[in-house]
């Protein structure tokens, strides 16, 4: 892959940033060709020179208005530059030898040195292509050559003259020119082969990702169908163990069921990761009261203590707390909050679940548990994909770790948030955070 795109894109932004430093070169040559040689030649030349930057600027406009990406029409723009560079070269080749000419036999300073500086200036700016920076640098490399090669011509000095000192010296800034062009041109190549490496990566990377994608799909679809006919079974089995008075198979039935409702819940997780990665996961939004969602929730809780351990309490004015949300989903996140808070604490610890109506836009619900809380680093992973903490009261988790992560991205879908505060040995409070009546718009979709 030869990253035409790309360096075509590389070689216009470097133009663009050079082109004061260019016409600032054309305009202190052309004065100083004007004070000491000849102004109509100067102003001539610098006429030409400019010229050759309109066309460049007009090629680049046209390149940047084009549409991306290029495509096919990225060679056709190579070819453009190409003859823009030649034209901008030989413009400032011809004003040099102009300019020697002008001088006569002698020392050439001024041209010699306006040429290495463009020399220069083609091998750090022009290393994006070789067919421009070689082009650039034979032209100048002969003009370079030429100057004090036609003053021997003329003269025939001896060989121990300062004429021919000046083409050896000559001969010694090509070397050094060549020599810097080469040492640009590699890194540029070597950083093109790496972004090559990296582009080879990002595509292994992306694929191993859809396979990982389309067999967790395949997985989870093929083990619903399993679970919800084992459920069924299982639910039709527990009333008649229970009824024929079978002893020991009525717990094991209700063992078998909290098990496949573990199974289901996990599989929807996944079902649900995967749905908001491809960004079509839709949720159903309705209106309702928030409170009316929370409550039988914490009543359901306390029906399987032997305590009332969860207590409901609320700040501020809830005569109506209507909110826009997905009913379901909701419950299940503020259900899971509420059983992490019991499973993490001690079995006689009380459990607080807060709804905190006080503020004009939103609503918050709080769940507040008296376990061990989370250090610094725990709380900056616990909403993490497959991200499990661990307590001296619960040291099995139940689930893959998906819980909080999909709870996060689906609260953010209402344009809420969901966030801990912890600290150890004083327990942990979660707070999801939801706008009150959000207007529908239709599917709701990850962002």
């Amino acid at each position: 892959m030869d990253h035409l795109e790309l360096r075509l894109q590389e070689f216009v932004e470097g133009g663009i940033k050079l082109i004061w430093r260019r016409v600032a070169m054309y305009v202190g040559a052309s004065v100083l060709v004007g004070v000491y040689y000849s102004s109509p030649i100067a102003f001539v030349c610098f006429v030409l020179l400019i010229a050759t930057e309109l066309v460049d600027l007009l090629f680049v406009r046209m390149f940047l208005r084009a549409r991306k990406p290029l495509g096919l029409r990225a060679a056709s723009y190579y070819k453009m530059f190409f003859v823009s560079s030649a034209l901008s070269t030989a413009s400032v080749s011809g004003y040099a030898l102009i300019v020697a000419l002008q001088q006569g036999p002698g020392d050439h300073f001024m041209p010699m040195i306006f040429l290495l500086a463009a020399a220069l200036f083609a091998a750090m700016n022009n290393h994006q292509f070789k067919g421009i920076l070689y082009f650039r640098l034979f032209l100048y490399g002969v003009t370079f050559l030429a100057i004090p090669a036609i003053d021997i011509a003329i003269l025939r000095p001896s060989i121990f003259s300062t004429y021919w000192l000046q083409m050896i010296v000559a001969i010694f800034i090509l070397y050094f020119v060549v020599d810097t062009s080469l040492i640009f041109l590699r890194l540029y190549q070597e950083r093109l082969h790496r972004l090559e490496e990296l582009a080879n990566e990002n595509r292994r990377a992306n694929s191993l990702l859809k396979e990982k994608n389309n067999l967790i799909s395949v997985v989870s679809h093929e083990l619903k169908t399993p679970l919800t006919t084992i459920s069924g079974i299982l639910s039709i089995l527990a009333p008649k163990l229970k009824t024929a008075n079978v002893s020991g198979l009525d717990g094991i039935v209700l063992r078998a069921q909290e098990n496949a409702r573990r199974l289901h819940e996990i599989v929807n997780d996944m079902l649900d990761l995967r749905a908001i990665e491809r960004g079509d996961f839709a949720l159903i939004p309705e209106v309702f009261d928030l409170r009316k969602l929370v409550a039988p929730i914490v009543e359901r809780k306390n029906a399987f203590e032997a305590q009332d351990r969860y207590h409901l309490t609320t700040i501020g004015t809830c005569d109506e707390l209507i909110v826009h949300a997905d009913r379901s989903r909701l419950a299940r996140i503020i259900e899971n909050l509420i059983s992490n808070a019991g499973k993490f604490s001690p079995s006689e610890a009380d459990v607080l679940v807060e709804i905190d109506c006080s503020h004009p836009a939103h609503v918050v619900v709080s769940v507040s548990d008296q376990g061990s809380g989370l250090s610094e680093e725990q709380q900056s992973r616990v909403f993490m994909r497959f991200s499990q903490v661990s307590s001296e009261h619960n040291r099995s988790s139940e689930g893959i770790g998906l819980g909080l992560n999909l709870a996060k991205s689906i609260i953010h879908l209402h344009g809420g948030d969901i966030s801990v505060t912890s600290k150890l040995g004083s327990g942990s409070t979660f707070r999801l955070t939801l706008p009150k009546q959000r207007q529908p718009g239709g599917a709701l979709t990850r962002t």
